[in-house]
């Protein structure tokens, strides 16, 4: 009646309220099974793209979250922190990188058809993911961050798949490992620049593309 209170009345179902609106921004944040994975992939898009013009300190997860039109919450269902979500990303993405090496070197052919195939498969790689290569360019450059660490943490072991597919061939000696770790480092390097360059690319190499047959050269 007029003049009663219902503080009480709200303190004891204050625990109640409480947990129902935890359940309602839980439930809002966690998106449907079959939307996750397409969100996850367009998050990471989007990410490596960020991390490429920006870097890591410069890249805001709000600005991620907002170039795939979801919120920051949905973001951090996805991954737990920025550093999460650029591990994950770069980690994955020497993970397909390796895959694809691997499933090349695993087809059987002449010793010259198998190591271009090796070839055209790490080119058509990074000429998929440009952006990737922007990354690395960019982390590389920096040398001190953990990003870089991780680019070399997670780079080295596929130059060392194809130095071990080399050595498999009959084609290296090991006093000859070192000579080819030099030669592999300049086939990367300049597949890497020339995907990251864009509309300058064809002003600058012109329209025709001998990566494959220089690399094979420098490789005989």
């Amino acid at each position: 009646g007029p003049g009663r209170t219902r503080l009480p009345a709200v303190r004891q179902y204050g625990g109640r309220l409480q947990a129902s609106r935890s359940i309602v921004w839980e439930s809002m944040a966690r998106p449907r099974k079959s939307e996750s994975i397409d969100t996850k992939k367009a998050l990471s898009d989007a990410a490596i793209a960020a991390f490429a013009a920006n870097g890591f300190q410069r890249t805001a997860l709000d600005e991620i979250a907002s170039t795939v039109g979801v919120s920051r919450t949905t973001l951090l269902y996805h991954y737990k922190s920025k550093t999460n979500l650029y591990n994950e990303i770069v980690s994955q993405a020497f993970a397909n990188l390796s895959k694809a090496l691997l499933d090349s070197i695993a087809i059987g052919g002449s010793m010259n058809t198998r190591v271009k195939r090796v070839l055209k498969s790490f080119l058509s790689h990074v000429e998929a993911n440009p952006e990737l290569s922007k990354l690395l360019l960019r982390e590389l450059i920096a040398e001190d961050t953990d990003g870089a660490q991780l680019i070399i943490d997670k780079g080295l072991p596929i130059l060392e798949i194809v130095e071990d597919f080399m050595a498999e061939l009959g084609q290296l000696r090991k006093s000859q490992r070192p000579m080819l770790r030099e030669v592999l480092i300049q086939i990367t390097s300049s597949i890497i620049v020339k995907s990251s360059c864009g509309s300058l690319r064809t002003k600058i190499w012109g329209g025709s593309d001998r990566t494959v047959e220089l690399a094979y050269t420098l490789l005989e």
